[in-house]
């Protein structure tokens, strides 16, 4: 197949990872060629590398068209507006695994700023504040308390918990409030979801768990890192090989250096 214009209608959506690796690997190809490819996708990655305009249609109506990378952003913030919306709107899953005697119960749990605001959409590179508030219901020594974030795929992202981080909490007794801080988060855009739970640290019982029962977003922050699961602090360093004064590079004349003659 040598066409002159390819049209393609969502490709990213059907077949296994081999079959989409191996049309995109041949879309690129003619790209390379010269052909002029028609893309209709809801993969902004993909558009983005791939395209050099897009236009961005919503219901049915042309809503904006440009240079890629520019109508690419402004639906980026369209979507992000979006998505405060609606996880404003929507609450935590009303039914969600749960076990444990209780005897100790997560009755609270919020997603804070660095201000100690109550959000659900954060940036990469902002703090981010996990904050659970409990009830002892009996005095319990030095209980554990700790978290799984998944990928909305279901990416075990990391399962952070009080012990690990040698906090002896003592004789827990009433209520009282549990948070955890990441300073700069190095998540790149997705959903999360966050399981919380409460064990004996000795036994390993439940007193209380949620299974992946809350959520936040991430959405485009300071960093300019698109693909993969995080931002890594990382630089990068060009050196040129240095050239050496007594010999050129090959293929330029060495300068003819003029000298002054003495009077006589």
């Amino acid at each position: 197949m040598n066409p002159n214009i390819l049209i393609v209608d969502e490709i990213l959506a059907v077949g296994d990872q081999a079959f989409q690796t191996k049309c995109m690997d041949r879309i690129y190809k003619m790209k390379r060629e010269g052909v002029t490819i028609v893309m209709v996708s809801h993969n902004l990655d993909v558009m983005r590398r791939l395209c050099s305009h897009l236009l961005w249609l919503e219901n049915g109506q042309m809503r904006q068209i440009g240079p890629a990378e520019e109508v690419a952003q402004q639906y980026q913030a369209y979507s992000n507006e979006f998505d405060v919306e609606t996880l404003q709107e929507s609450s935590d899953r009303k039914a969600f695994s749960r076990m444990g005697s209780r005897d100790l119960e997560i009755t609270a749990v919020r997603f804070l700023d660095a201000a100690g605001n109550a959000k659900r959409l954060f940036k990469t590179g902002d703090s981010l504040t996990i904050e659970l508030a409990y009830t002892a219901h009996n005095p319990i020594l030095n209980p554990e308390f700790g978290l799984a974030i998944h990928r909305q795929d279901g990416l075990h992202i990391n399962g952070p918990n009080t012990q690990f981080a040698g906090l002896d909490m003592g004789l827990v007794e009433g209520d009282g409030i549990v948070r955890y801080t990441i300073e700069s988060l190095p998540l790149l855009p997705a959903l999360y979801l966050v399981t919380t739970a409460v064990h004996d640290s000795q036994t390993g019982d439940a007193y209380d768990y949620h299974a992946q029962a809350y959520s936040f977003r991430i959405v485009e922050g300071s960093t300019t890192e698109k693909y993969g699961l995080i931002a890594i602090p990382a630089t990068w360093e060009w050196q040129p090989e240095p050239t050496s004064a007594a010999e050129p590079p090959t293929g330029i004349p060495e300068p003819i250096i003029a000298e002054k003659i003495p009077n006589t």
